[in-house]
């Protein structure tokens, strides 16, 4: 006969600098543990849509006219929650214009803007002035930029729209617990949760009765003495909820 033990977890309960790399002590250690069920989440969301890995690309600038000169740029964006394309170009255009190439003006290089289709085109009007964009993260999975870039140019726009709130769903990663794998292409997860809050909300989700979310333990000696927990995008990296704490409910088969 099976047996079940819940255990709630909240990161206000512990002492940890990041929320979403936390560990857990147990004061009864768990033995013989069969499978781990994911009950419940609630998750105030905190963390940005630009963030490290998502919040730059790189440039090349191309003066056609003799004599010829390239000169490259790397372009950070502020790490923040932009909630608006509008807020993101505030800050985005803004670093364009600190761009500078001997024999041009600020306003001979290259801006972004948005199309009526919410596409985004980056341009600019002075054709003895070229670019070419290096594909990165923010590029590609924010501004839609899923072209292929082999050849300067003075206006390009991006394949796709554009898409501030680009995470589908968040990865709970549980390192210390010996489980048959939840994921492919070697992402590090042990429960997967859908993403459909925006940042200042509580996602919350509960199991439901059509389906039911947990892992196998994959060793029988295993004695869970401690929780290591940790939460990622979907692309692998590890989220910073700028110090927001967070709770879930896990039952324990045994």
């Amino acid at each position: 006969m099976h047996h079940l033990t819940f255990l709630n977890f909240d990161t206000n309960l512990i002492q940890t600098s990041n929320p979403f790399n936390s560990q857990f002590i147990l004061s009864d250690p768990l033995r013989k543990i069969k499978k781990i069920y994911l009950k419940s989440v609630e998750l105030p969301i905190n963390f940005y849509n630009v963030r490290p890995n998502f919040n730059s690309f790189s440039l090349t600038l191309y003066k056609a006219s003799s004599p010829t000169a390239f000169k490259s740029f790397t372009i950070t964006v502020d790490n923040n929650n932009y909630k608006t394309i509008a807020d993101l170009f505030n800050v985005l255009n803004g670093q364009m214009y600190g761009i500078t190439m001997t024999g041009f003006t600020p306003s001979d290089v290259p801006y972004f803007s948005v199309n009526a289709d919410n596409t985004i085109t980056l341009s600019n009007t002075n054709p003895d002035l070229r670019f070419k964009l290096s594909s990165s993260n923010f590029l590609t999975q924010i501004l839609g930029f899923t072209n292929t870039f082999s050849t300067y140019v003075n206006t390009v726009t991006s394949a796709r729209i554009y898409n501030l709130n680009y995470d589908n769903y968040l990865s709970i990663y549980c390192p210390t617990i010996p489980h048959k794998s939840s994921g492919c292409y070697n992402q590090l997860m042990t429960f997967k949760i859908p993403f459909n809050a925006s940042s200042g909300s509580i996602f919350y989700t509960a199991e439901n009765i059509s389906y039911s979310h947990y892992v196998e333990i994959s060793d029988d000696s295993f004695i869970l003495n401690n929780l290591q927990i940790q939460v990622y995008d979907q692309f692998n990296n590890l989220l910073d909820n700028n110090g927001m704490n967070w709770s879930f409910t896990l039952a324990f088969e045994s």
